[in-house]
Order: C-alpha cells, then sequence, then structure tokens
C-alpha cells in the first residue's frame, strides 16, 4: 500500500475492535476529535504496541497515512492507564466513558468535548469520586450537544426564586408554580443544588467535591433519561451502575 505521510496524534483509547486473531482498528479521542486507525498484530500481548492500544489507555501515535487517507499505526508511544483495577465503581465509570464516547457523542463535538473527557481521566485517576465524575461528564455532553437545560431560572417563566422541581420535558428547572401546574414532583433542595452543580462547574475543579449518593443516584437516573430522550441513546453502563446501587 502506497503511503503519503505520517501525522502524529496523542489521545485516550476509548475502544478497540479486534479485526480477525491479532489485529485491531483502535478507536481514540484527543484535542482534534476523533480520530481511528488500523494497528497490525496489537491484540498479541507480545507486541510492543500492546499496552499503548488497550482500552483506558492515553498515548502518542505515528501513524501512517495511506492514499486512501486510512490511518494505520507506524509505533505507539504509552504515557497512562486510567483503568483501576480492583476499584469497581471507577470500572464502571470508565465503562460509562467508553460507551458515551462510542455511542453518545457525534463527530463533530468531539473535539469539544474533549477538554471535559480529559478533565474527568484526570480527577478519576487522582481518585476523585467516580460517580460524581460521571454525572458531571453525561452534564457537559448534554451541554456540548446543545441539549443544556435551564439551570439558573424556571424555564418556563423565567422566574429565579421559589425553584423546586426539574422536568427534562420543560428543559430545565421549574418554579413552584409551573411545577405544580404541570404536575411535577418537588425535589429536594440538596438534589436541585447538586444538578446545578454538574452542569456549573468548570473542568479544573472536576475532582474537587463529592456528590452525596442519596442525591447523585436520583441525578444520574434523571441525566440517562436525558441522554436517552434528546441523543436516543441508552446506556447500559449506566443502567448497570444504577441496578447496583
Amino acid at each position: 500500500m502506497a503511503t503519503r505521510e505520517n501525522k502524529r496524534y496523542t489521545g485516550f483509547v476509548y475502544r478497540q475492535t479486534p479485526i480477525k486473531e491479532k489485529d485491531a482498528m483502535v478507536s481514540c479521542i484527543g484535542e482534534e476529535g476523533f480520530f481511528s486507525f488500523f494497528a497490525r498484530g496489537v491484540m498479541n500481548p507480545a507486541s510492543k504496541d500492546f499496552a499503548v492500544t488497550q482500552e483506558g489507555s492515553y498515548g502518542e501515535f505515528e501513524l501512517n497515512v495511506s492514499t486512501q487517507d486510512a490511518l494505520r499505526l507506524k509505533e505507539g508511544r504509552w504515557i497512562a492507564s486510567y483503568r483501576k483495577d480492583g476499584d469497581y465503581e471507577a470500572t464502571f465509570a470508565l465503562q460509562a466513558l467508553f460507551e458515551i464516547l462510542s455511542r453518545a457523542v457525534p463527530e463533530e463535538d468531539s473535539s469539544t468535548l474533549y477538554p471535559f473527557v480529559e478533565a474527568f481521566l484526570k480527577a478519576l485517576k487522582q481518585g476523585g469520586d467516580p460517580y460524581t465524575l460521571l454525572a458531571i461528564l453525561l452534564a457537559k455532553t448534554l451541554m456540548v450537544e446543545g441539549y443544556g437545560p435551564t439551570i439558573d431560572s424556571c424555564a418556563v417563566c423565567g422566574k429565579k426564586e421559589d425553584i423546586v422541581a426539574f422536568s427534562p420535558e420543560a428543559g430545565g428547572l421549574l418554579c413552584r408554580e409551573d411545577a405544580e401546574t404541570m404536575g411535577v414532583a418537588k425535589m429536594p433542595v440538596s438534589q436541585l443544588r447538586a444538578y446545578r452543580a454538574v452542569f456549573l462547574v468548570p473542568p479544573e475543579k472536576f475532582g474537587t467535591f463529592t456528590l452525596p449518593k442519596l442525591d447523585l443516584l436520583p441525578i444520574l437516573s434523571l441525566l440517562g433519561a436525558m441522554v436517552e430522550g434528546s441523543v436516543g441513546v441508552s446506556l447500559k453502563s449506566l443502567a448497570t451502575i444504577l441496578r447496583y446501587q
């Protein structure tokens, strides 16, 4: 196969798809967004590129660009792994990240989402609460894709006081009057505050707070429902997390 040039990419591996016995297609996300490449022999543990092409790894990749614009791995350099063997919550959160990137993010939004993915990974590696980080990432994914809810006022009337509920159908928070009119149940104040927080927290603060499980699990369920309603994807990994809590 004729080769036109080499390119270097740096990114996080979120999917490895086996081809035949030892080859794979490797899917990554980096500053430029999504990129994928063919990697020969990397399913063999003896391959020098085995570690760098594993799901959960972060590395630098030198890729051959063919005349058909197909990318093929020439050489990889392993930088880090974000897997935390033995920590089941971190493992489940990482699996959810894989699924979000594989199924819920269009290519045109991937470069915009990447800083949030990077912040998620760094905070996870430094011991941040996995499920709080997952809630934040789900919120940021919705925002990047244009489905961010109204979180500073009532989505119906614009009132900023007496906020008591949230409605995906209404597009955000609701004041008491509109919640009663729409038949939407009130939420505990702590859940309303936590819900706003996951949308507002900046990347550099991802690992600085932990939401109580009592507030976190309903918010995860709500965010999952929002992803399904707006993007059309039911996240199986999130359903597993919620089932076993």
